[in-house]
């Protein structure tokens, strides 16, 4: 298809000449009137100097001017026809398979129209079915590809769906990916994973735009941040328990320090194997006449584990559990170490 192109665009060439000249200039040596007359194309002083004192240029004139059908041209427009005219004559022979020179079919007209024909149904078939030019195949490429076009009805029929999705993807400025996925003769799954790639990222550059919050934000940095998080977070975590028992051994020894004959009752049941007294016993023994809190009864007192012992117990099992505690917690509150 595409020497077509070159073929009747050297027509056209071959018919402006003829338009102008008579058919005897393309027996002319042509090369040669050329080069005699380049001087026209130097200016006005450059061609009054050659037609004073070049003859070769006087003699080129004549020659091509002997030949010329239309009105009289200017020297540069001279030159120019007969330059093209040159052109032309090489071309010819070099595309000729015959060895003639160039000359007219007998209806250029209707070749051009049908020529044309040809590849307005070409482009408007390849925009159809989304592929390149179908004008740059060979006529033998060109052949096999309608056939198998032909053949395959059912791709036929979804070209006019597959147009309109090419329009709307076209209106949504997408045609460039588009056109840069069929370069790169993707497969339909990597076609897909590159248009969400494509259009996530637009959002994303949208967003960033509009969100300041969202454009300077620094992935890295964050990770830094969540990594710093975790690590206090184990540190704290592994220090709570000494935090809690330094909590509870100054809250014991603040109570001990307040009431020390309760304190020694406390410490000398808890050196007890055995026969530890009950609960009520041992505040009695402790002289403790009201509740720890205001409001609250013995029994209230005790079951809500006022005493910091255990809550929703009887006052037996509370007693036991205050006084089977080690030693070690009664008597060494003040010398856990600080945090």
């Amino acid at each position: 298809m595409g020497t077509w192109v070159q073929a009747l665009r050297l027509l056209d060439g071959v018919a402006a000449s003829l338009a102008v000249f008579d058919a005897a200039i393309f027996d002319s040596p042509l090369d040669e009137l050329t080069a005699a007359l380049s001087p026209a194309a130097r200016g006005l002083f450059g061609r009054l100097w050659a037609r004073i004192g070049n003859g070769d240029y006087r003699r080129a004139r004549a020659t091509a001017l002997s030949l010329w059908r239309a009105a009289k041209p200017r020297p540069t427009a001279l030159h120019a026809a007969v330059a093209a005219a040159a052109s032309q004559a090489t071309a010819w022979r070099q595309a000729a398979v015959d060895g003639g020179g160039p000359r007219l079919p007998a209806d250029l007209t209707g070749a051009e129209g049908a020529f044309g024909q040809l590849s307005a149904e070409l482009q408007a078939l390849a925009g159809w079915m989304g592929t390149a030019d179908l004008s740059q195949l060979s006529i033998p490429q060109l052949t096999a590809h309608l056939q198998a076009l032909i053949a395959d009805t059912q791709s036929l029929f979804k070209l006019p769906e597959l147009a309109r999705f090419r329009t709307a993807l076209h209106s949504a400025g997408m045609w460039p990916l588009i056109e840069e996925i069929a370069h790169r003769n993707l497969t339909i799954d990597q076609a897909l994973d590159c248009a969400a790639q494509v259009w996530l990222s637009s959002i994303l550059d949208n967003v960033s735009a509009a969100d300041p919050r969202v454009g300077a934000f620094d992935g890295q940095a964050h990770l830094r941040t969540v990594a710093q998080f975790r690590a206090a977070d184990k540190t704290h975590i592994d220090t709570a328990a000494v935090r809690v028992r330094r909590a509870v051994a100054e809250n014991a020894t603040r109570a001990r320090d307040a009431y020390p004959r309760e304190s020694e009752v406390i410490e000398h049941q808890a050196r007890l194997k055995r026969g530890h007294l009950p609960v009520r016993q041992l505040f009695q023994a402790c002289g403790c006449r009201k509740p720890c809190h205001p409001g609250l009864s013995w029994d209230s007192c005790v079951r809500t584990g006022s005493w910091g012992i255990g809550s929703g117990s009887t006052p037996d099992q509370l007693g036991r559990r205050a006084v089977q505690m080690p030693n070690e917690t009664l008597r060494g509150a003040r010398s856990l170490p600080g945090l």
